[in-house]
């Protein structure tokens, strides 16, 4: 399965091309797009229908082959929704909803988020100097959900420890999700993701961690189980005060890659949802974070 795993990750960066940020980013952004590669697609293509033609192969090569044209093929390019904040105002096109906590508007970088740890300022440096703490217990938390005696004994909800803020629309299965952030690196988490209508908003999310470890992970929240789908096996720390790339791409059959700045990040397989996604959630549990830009494509 790893194999599989690294396949779209080294078609999905041999087709690199740099394109332009927009909005705020007014750089240029490494974005993974594809090339020219029709030729040899094509190629590939026509090398398959001559060896089931004529025998050439196995019926399991066969197989890898078409599997390898499917992989190299470029599903993501139908634009599902592009927000680059330029008219300063999330409520309209597209309209954004506040689920808790607070957003603003800024007028050169985009969507602000602050959310700061109700912690007293010696327990947020003892966080802060704990490896793995932050992720870690938002992981334990996606494993282990409360059972409903324990939701029913929750009479009084706690302080607000998170920003919440969504955007509806269909998205495909596949998808190339793309992210400019800005951060401090102060403790907490973000996370991002595509989700489904319901009372959990199942989905995925892109959880970052500062410090964390592991600091970039790729979670999953569904009906029959939630939990960690994969993480970065390096410490993955986002510049402070820059624009940081985030690029998350998902096949039809499960495939995933995360890149940062163009650099691969998370390669995962999950098949969980099968089919498509409701519309994309931001989160902040803690930290201050800058969205500039947040992309989606699908496939046709």
């Amino acid at each position: 399965m790893r194999r599989h795993h690294r396949t779209l990750a080294i078609l999905v960066a041999a087709g690199i091309a740099v394109g332009m940020a927009g909005g705020a980013a007014a750089q240029k952004a490494p974005w993974l797009a594809p090339q020219n590669s029709d030729k040899l697609l094509g190629e590939l293509q026509a090398l398959i229908a001559k060896g089931e033609k004529a025998g050439l192969a196995k019926k399991k090569y066969l197989s890898e082959l078409k599997q390898l044209a499917g992989r190299y093929d470029w599903p993501w390019s139908k634009l599902l929704m592009r927000e680059q904040f330029a008219d300063r105002n999330y409520t309209a096109n597209p309209a954004w909803t506040v689920r808790g906590g607070r957003f603003e508007m800024h007028s050169e970088f985009g969507l602000v988020t602050i959310q700061k740890d109700p912690k007293p300022q010696a327990q947020q440096q003892q966080q802060s100097n704990t490896t793995g703490q932050l992720l870690g217990a938002v992981l334990q938390q996606v494993l282990t959900p409360q059972t409903n005696q324990q939701q029913q004994q929750q009479q009084t909800p706690p302080p607000a420890t998170r920003s919440d803020i969504s955007t509806a629309f269909k998205i495909t299965n596949g998808f190339d999700i793309r992210l400019v952030i800005r951060t401090r690196n102060e403790p907490g988490r973000f996370e991002v993701g595509p989700y489904l209508t319901g009372q959990n908003d199942e989905g995925y999310r892109l959880v970052y961690a500062p410090g964390g470890n592991p600091s970039l992970a790729l979670v999953r929240y569904s009906a029959i189980g939630s939990g960690v789908v994969a993480a970065s096996s390096k410490p993955v720390s986002l510049a402070t005060g820059q624009d940081q790339y985030i690029q998350w791409f998902r096949h039809s059959g499960g495939d995933m890659a995360v890149y940062v700045n163009g650099k691969e990040a998370i390669v995962a397989n999950d098949r969980t949802f099968s089919k498509g996604f409701d519309g994309i959630i931001v989160s902040n549990l803690g930290g201050t974070y800058t969205v500039g830009e947040v992309s989606v494509y699908g496939t046709k």
